[in-house]
């Protein structure tokens, strides 16, 4: 009997134990789920303050307002075995372009124990161009060859020797995007998004389609680390759902000073803006035809909106000065809105002087029925975004910048170099509070007083706090 006691003792320890240890198992895990919950609810909480900021959702049944500073709180969550959950939100300086998210999340067990995790992330305004080349709603089609890459203007020139020690300002940040989807009809799912031919990108090709991208023998599709060995890195071949090529509203000046019809032929210049002005001088034009040498000279910050047909022939061109106060002046800079009507931009083309792409953007998101071209031998430094139609740069065409398009044919051998610089939502050509720089007075609020402005994304996410 007492040998019986004994056992009967230890096996009580023993069930006390295991059943203690069961409740020690059972309370780790319910804490680690708990706490995956708390973090998932901080990163609904961001994207709540994300929405709101995109969206000037500042709605007073959630969110209050003092000093520059939203605050809000969501509550109602529930989860297993009786946790409740709260999110506080902290938006600081949502009036600005550099607002800090903070999103707090509380999540309450019945035993009393409350799990905490706090996320922070800073804003930024969202990049309009992030690739060198972006077909909207068709394929890029390179006809031959080409060659894209990348630079950063803001270090110099393409080429250049930049840094310590001296490395060459060309990168492996070149995009080439198409958002070709296949299906619906009629787009052919067996014809990818992005034809490259021969042709050799320095970055990434992205396409919706599983076969984004076909190519030649001669075609290389590289970045830094990949083996010389190889062509084709299959890992900078992308298939997204959602391929990243933003698309805002186009804003028109208001009260542009009409200009008619701008025919300028033979030795004939017409001189645009003042070097002196620090916010941009609206102009409208019925048709602008530039012929044999004449020329079209910006000389200062200008928008100029053409409602009909574009033409530069012979050796005509349209020449922004450089950043010089002789010249353009430091805010020297052209956005031309070309939102009806033909392109056809030969000749000399348009020479940016101040080779700056982002002082010079060409636009039309409206413009669905012209036909859009560009076929010059001299550089073209800025960007064009057309994203309701199609884009033909014709020859070897050296392109500075970013080109965006419904669809983009290059017919020829051209050169691409897209700059990183374009990657900031900031304003590009700064120094005025009241001049915001020609690519984003298409979409931001400009001295014209449009209103609208580029969505807000976040740079980084931390976590600050966890209990």
């Amino acid at each position: 009997m007492l040998a019986a006691l004994c056992l009967a003792m230890v096996f009580a320890l023993c069930l006390s134990s295991y059943i203690e240890l069961c409740y020690t198992s059972l309370t780790m895990s319910t804490r680690s789920l708990m706490s995956s919950h708390s973090i998932e609810l901080a990163e609904a909480g961001l994207e709540q303050e994300l929405y709101a900021q995109n969206n000037s959702d500042w709605n007073p049944a959630l969110w209050t307002t003092a000093g520059g500073t939203a605050t809000g709180t969501l509550t109602g969550f529930t989860f297993e075995n009786g946790a409740t959950g709260t999110i506080n939100l902290t938006v600081t300086g949502y009036a600005t372009d550099s607002p800090v998210f903070t999103s707090e999340a509380f999540v309450a067990l019945p035993n009393g124990t409350v799990l905490k995790r706090q996320l922070l992330a800073h804003g930024l305004l969202a990049s309009t161009f992030p690739n060198a080349v972006g077909a909207t709603i068709g394929r890029v089609k390179f006809t031959a060859a080409g060659i894209l890459d990348s630079y950063n203007s803001k270090l110099g020139a393409y080429g250049a020797l930049v840094g310590s020690p001296p490395a060459t300002n060309i990168g492996y940040s070149a995009v080439v995007l198409s958002e070709l989807y296949s299906p619906p009809p009629p787009a052919n799912p067996s014809q990818p998004g992005v034809v490259l031919k021969d042709g050799d990108v320095n970055g990434y090709v992205i396409g919706v389609s599983a076969n984004p991208v076909s190519y030649s023998s001669g075609a290389q599709i590289i970045g830094p680390s990949t083996p010389t060995t190889e062509s084709v890195d299959p890992t900078r071949i992308i298939t997204e759902a959602q391929p990243n090529q933003p698309q805002y509203t186009e804003n028109l000046p208001s009260n542009p000073t009409s200009l008619g019809n701008v025919i300028l032929s033979g030795t004939q210049s017409m001189t645009l803006g003042s070097p002196a002005a620090t916010v941009a001088t609206a102009y409208s034009a019925s048709s602008v035809t530039l012929s044999n040498s004449s020329r079209l000279k910006i000389r200062g910050p200008v928008i100029l909106v053409v409602y009909g047909n574009v033409s530069v022939s012979g050796s005509a061109a349209i020449n922004v000065g450089t950043t010089s106060p002789t010249s353009g002046g430091p805010y020297v800079s052209l956005e031309m809105h070309v939102d009806s009507g033909n392109m056809a931009i030969d000749g000399n083309g348009i020479v940016n002087q101040s080779l700056s792409p982002e002082r010079v953007l060409v636009i039309g998101t409206s413009n669905t029925g012209g036909t859009l071209n560009m076929t010059t031998t001299t550089p073209f430094y800025g960007v064009m975004d057309f994203p309701n139609n199609t884009l033909t740069i014709g020859d070897s065409q050296q392109i500075y910048g970013a080109l965006v398009a419904g669809a983009i044919t290059f017919n020829g051998s051209p050169g691409i170099h897209y700059d990183m610089n374009l990657q900031s939502g900031l304003p590009l050509v700064s120094g005025s509070p009241n001049f915001l720089g020609p690519v984003l007075n298409a979409f931001q609020a400009s001295s014209q007083g449009s209103t609208s402005t580029p969505p807000f994304t976040i740079s980084q996410v931390v976590e600050v706090a966890a209990q």
